[in-house]
């Protein structure tokens, strides 16, 4: 993927052309669907092994199951070092889903190795400048590492390429209110509930309500009432704005 990529690429848009890439046998076929379709996770990393195994599968099918290797691999008890492996693996795969296994490499090292990890993200930089999604995974690392102006400064590049779309907005909020600017934080909040669809602005009446903040009755619209509910929210450290995205509007984070 290079600078050229589109502004609105997005993870789905990388698995998508994973999908079509077509494979040399039906048992590779077999393999990879059982890999993406189930639920349990000793039937992906079978699938994935054997995948890996034969290596007879297009390289951006086989870099993705090693990504699939990897994920699993995090979540198991000293499961780290395989983990960057696999995804290490994937990054030398893949041609054009490069970028997207740069960040995820990044955000399993930045665990043990910071310098490390931003070098990942430097890279998928210099190959996708233009793809919102590079900056919005290092700003959410960022501000979990407290390192809120690098946070905002990509959060900001996030709106600059993408404006209409709502998740950098709640991000960049979010990293307003740890540094204790509220009323910036609230800027950002409504900025992307003028940006946000009806039913994304209903959950999150339905959240505040729960919270005894808003009163009236869940409608989806960005009213007065709902607007003096979100900022009660959020000049309260402890209280979350909103518990969930919806379908039409985009959260970035997967």
């Amino acid at each position: 993927m290079s600078g050229a990529v589109a502004q609105e690429m997005h993870i789905a848009d990388y698995i998508n052309t994973i999908h079509q890439k077509r494979f040399t046998s039906k048992v590779d076929d077999d393999d990879y669907m059982q890999m993406l379709l189930s639920a349990s996770v000793g039937n992906v990393i079978r699938a994935a092994n054997r995948l890996i195994e034969r290596g007879t599968a297009d390289p951006e099918a086989l870099a993705y199951a090693y990504a699939q290797r990897s994920n699993f691999w995090k979540s198991s008890t000293d499961g780290w070092a395989a983990a960057v492996r696999d995804h290490e693996h994937a990054v030398q795969l893949s041609t054009q889903c490069k970028p997207f296994y740069l960040v995820r490499l990044g955000e399993i090292v930045a665990e043990r190795d910071w310098g490390r990890a931003m070098s990942y993200f430097d890279q998928a930089i210099t190959l996708s400048p233009q793809d919102p999604y590079v900056f919005f995974r290092r700003g959410r690392l960022y501000g979990k590492a407290q390192k809120n102006d690098l946070a905002l400064r990509d959060f900001d590049e996030v709106i600059r390429l993408v404006p209409h779309r709502p998740a950098a907005y709640i991000q960049r909020a979010e990293v307003w209110r740890a540094v204790g600017d509220i009323d910036r934080a609230l800027q950002d909040y409504h900025a992307a509930f003028d940006r946000a669809d009806s039913q994304f602005i209903k959950n999150t009446q339905w959240n505040l309500r729960d919270k005894k903040l808003y009163r009236g009755e869940p409608d989806g619209i960005d009213n007065n009432t709902f607007r003096g509910a979100v900022s009660d929210c959020v000049r309260d450290r402890g209280c979350m704005v909103f518990s969930g995205w919806s379908a039409e509007t985009r959260d970035d984070s997967s």
